[in-house]
């Protein structure tokens, strides 16, 4: 009877352990594929999810195998202990980062929030407990090798056919991929490259598998000439070069007299059918990168790939470090790498095209951890690279069974691969899914292959020691349905959150807009949900303030419950995030909004706010310019002036405040002075596109037309994506009667702002023969006369 009931507990225990092992494959299929259109970001959003749903609920199996068996089994791994010490750094970085909730979880979909480094983690550990086989391991392959075919032909059909099966509205381009980012579609398909060669080398396989690894070695290829990503060539390159001098030098040690080679042992006879070749093919991709960028132009995948240089990470990374004592010990806080960007960042950055961009990591994500996670987590990484370093000796010194050692080093391969790309490139949740799963089975099979030691804990032995780890194990049970719980909540927030979006921007329905936004707070606090709820407060205004019929008492009732509530959303935005500067931004908005109606002392809180806002980007000219749009309400000329000068001393070509101020010059009567200045300035620095754009605006609202045509075109060559010049440029050439150059000038503003209605419509008057402006202004003001410049 005793024998019966234990027998029936093993079944119910391997049982719930073959549910982990399908969980994972799950996994490793779905994810490349996986996507719904419900949230903000939904590639990563829906990929986090997902991933953490399947995580989390295999580590609930795997505890309750424990209280089953009441044992612990841990393998005696140093790369699995040193991603334990990451994850404990982070956690520590986010007890003292700024904003922590921001650190611990942000979102729910970041990569390098302290609770993605930890399910993560723990995905890996998990792996490598239960893919201790090589049919499990092959299995995995085959479930990712699977995934990547279908993630080709959606992508043939979508960029080549024009075809998108499903969630239209989330491909909006070519380069609209089910990985992700497009470089990231060329990591996968890297990563899917250096799988099937090795496979192809290395296994004595029938000759139809082999067929199919080498149609998943092209497919992989044709992916990644479509990207033409450089800084993948050089790392693919890199290490098809180490498997091709492994294979050599394994080759050679084969043939030695004396060595008894197993029956299945390496074909290296057939090296230089593939892995030479493939070699030397990936050579001359990287020497012919310009011919492949003409492919990809024609093709239109080619994409800019912005990212901060060695130089200005590093820079970032040494001002985060040195800014306190905490800085050096921990860093700012994980996830927190876009505000010592906005903080740190070389004052170079603004005289370059991507001067506002809000760069997330550096130029790699590993580097870029120093400055969140300061010397412990720089520390901890390198600790954890050095491991799998030397996790490559154990791989190269097996040689009892083909099959593992063919598996170990697709492994170590794989997963070395993209924790390399991750140092030079910041890849999306996907490749770290990845990453994380391949260093898992690493370590699996080097524990089946006996190159890693376990060290297996009873605690049922102990009353006392039992009692409590049990105790332990329930509260991780608990803990890990209250985090899934979290995130279905966080994502529930994301899905109300874009229906917010969806009934302001869509429909235009205020109130459904402030229902859903209040639905997203209720589920998940989120800095930028307070943002758009006070934005909506400001239409509110404008709507209240602008009422026919409505008694002067009603009308202050409202207009105070408006400005009140839009205060205090955009308040909790600031109270959440003050580390964002859209967050101090929206507050001074909500004041400026109201500069106008002369309330008492909105004038000074914006200020304020805006100077708050320097202190976190303290080189964005924005502040400055709105300071000035300020005092102008004010009737402060003087003032402004100086805040514009402010904003130019930052950026000498800023569009806006070049714009700005030539409106006040008209308006102050000022035209021919400001002209002078201008061509004394322009006659200093001929090569300052800024300075020529504020000469061809001035020229054009003093209706010089001819003399501004000039300076646009001059502008337009030293900056072909000088989208206002081009504008106003394309606007003198219809005046003139020049149709084909106006239409050529606005197709290359289409081009550079894909989805702007108003140069859609004027492309359509033109090719119709309309004038450019015609049923666009009025009842719009000219465009020299508006707030902002035509195309932001």
């Amino acid at each position: 009877m005793h024998n019966i009931e234990i027998q029936e507990t093993k079944e119910r225990s391997i049982n719930l352990e073959n549910i982990v092992v399908y969980i994972f494959y799950a996994l490793i299929f779905l994810l490349p594929i996986f996507v719904l259109p419900l949230t903000i970001n939904s590639f990563v959003f829906s990929k986090a999810m997902l991933a953490y749903a399947g995580i989390g609920l295999a580590f609930l199996f795997w505890l309750f195998t424990r209280l089953q068996k009441g044992n612990l089994i841990i393998p005696k791994s140093g790369l699995l202990l040193s991603l334990a010490g990451i994850i404990l750094v982070c956690l520590a970085s986010s007890f003292f980062s700024i904003n922590a909730k921001f650190s611990l979880l942000g979102a729910g979909y970041e990569v390098g929030t302290f609770f993605f480094f930890m399910v993560l983690g723990i995905g890996a550990f998990l792996v490598s407990l239960f893919f201790q086989s090589e049919k499990k391991i092959i299995n995995l392959y085959i479930a990712l090798f699977i995934s990547a075919s279908v993630v080709f032909v959606f992508q043939v059909l979508h960029t080549i056919f024009e075809i998108t099966p499903l969630f239209s509205q989330l491909f909006s381009f070519k380069t609209s991929n089910l990985i992700g980012g497009w470089n990231d579609f060329a990591i996968f398909f890297g990563l899917i490259a250096l799988s099937s060669i090795i496979f192809f080398e290395l296994f004595n396989i029938k000759k139809r598998i082999k067929i199919i690894l080498l149609v998943l070695t092209a497919l992989s290829f044709i992916a990644m000439i479509a990207v033409n990503f450089l800084v993948l060539w050089y790392v693919f390159g890199i290490f098809m070069l180490i498997f091709l001098v492994y294979f050599f030098s394994r080759r050679s040690f084969e043939e030695k007299p004396g060595f008894d080679a197993p029956e299945t042992s390496f074909q290296g006879n057939k090296l230089i059918n593939l892995s030479f070749f493939i070699v030397i093919l990936v050579f001359v991709f990287i020497l012919a990168r310009g011919l492949l960028g003409d492919f990809t132009v024609s093709l239109g995948t080619n994409i800019i790939d912005a990212r901060p240089s060695w130089t200005a990470t590093y820079e970032v990374v040494k001002d985060s470090l040195s800014e306190n004592t905490k800085n050096i010990i921990l860093g700012t806080g994980p996830n927190t790498f876009l505000y010592d960007w906005l903080k740190f960042k070389p004052a170079v950055i603004n005289s370059t095209l991507f001067w506002n961009t809000r760069f997330q990591s550096g130029i790699g994500h590993l580097p870029s951890m120093v400055a969140t996670t300061g010397i412990l987590g720089g520390v901890a990484l390198l600790a954890f690279l050095g491991f799998l370093l030397y996790y490559g000796l154990k791989v190269l010194s097996y040689s009892k069974n083909d099959l593992s050692r063919a598996l170990l080093v697709a492994l170590y391969l794989g997963s070395l691969y993209l924790w390399t790309m991750s140092i030079f490139y910041s890849p999306g949740f996907l490749i770290y899914v990845l990453a994380f799963i391949l260093t898992g089975a690493l370590v699996a099979l080097l524990i089946q292959a006996q190159k890693i030691k376990t060290i297996e804990i009873s605690f049922l032995k102990n009353p006392k020691f039992g009692f409590l780890s049990i105790l332990f194990i329930v509260f991780l049970i608990l803990l890990t349905i209250f985090a899934l719980y979290l995130m279905i909540q966080k994502y529930w927030a994301g899905y109300s959150y874009v229906q917010a979006l969806n009934k302001l921007n869509i429909e235009g329905n205020l109130d459904e807009a402030e229902i859903k936004l209040a639905k997203a707070i209720n589920l998940d606090s989120q800095d930028i949900y307070f943002r758009d709820l006070s934005e909506i407060g400001i239409i509110r205004i404008q709507q209240i303030l602008s009422q026919q019929g409505v008694s002067d008492e009603i009308l202050r009732n409202q207009f105070q419950n408006a400005l009140g509530t839009a205060i205090q959303n955009a308040q909790m935005a600031v109270s959440l995030n003050p580390l964002d500067p859209l967050n101090w931004m929206q507050l001074a908005r909500v004041y400026e909004s109201v500069v106008s109606l002369q309330i008492a002392g909105a004038g000074d809180l914006a200020i304020q706010s805006y100077n708050e806002a320097l202190k976190v980007s303290p080189l964005d000219p924005s502040p400055y310019l709105a300071m000035a749009r300020v005092e102008t309400q004010l009737g402060n000329i003087q003032k402004a002036r100086e805040y514009i000068d402010a904003s130019l001393g930052m950026k000498s070509d800023f569009t806006a405040a070049l714009f700005f101020l030539a409106q006040i010059e008209a308006q102050q009567g000022n035209l021919g002075e400001a002209i002078k200045r201008t061509e004394q300035a322009v006659l200093l620095a001929p090569n300052d596109s800024g300075a020529l754009f504020q000469l061809g605006l001035l020229y054009y609202q003093n209706k010089n037309y001819e003399g501004a045509k000039l300076v646009f075109e001059r502008a337009i060559i030293l900056n072909p994506n000088y989208s206002n010049a081009r504008y106003f440029l394309g606007l003198i050439y219809d005046r003139q009667g020049i149709n084909d150059e106006a239409i050529k000038q606005f197709e290359k503003i289409e081009e550079l702002n894909p989805g702007n209605n108003e140069v859609e419509n004027i492309l359509k008057n033109l090719r119709a023969g309309r004038s450019a402006l015609q049923d666009i202004s009025p009842p719009e003001p000219l465009p020299e006369e508006r707030e902002q410049p035509p195309i932001e």
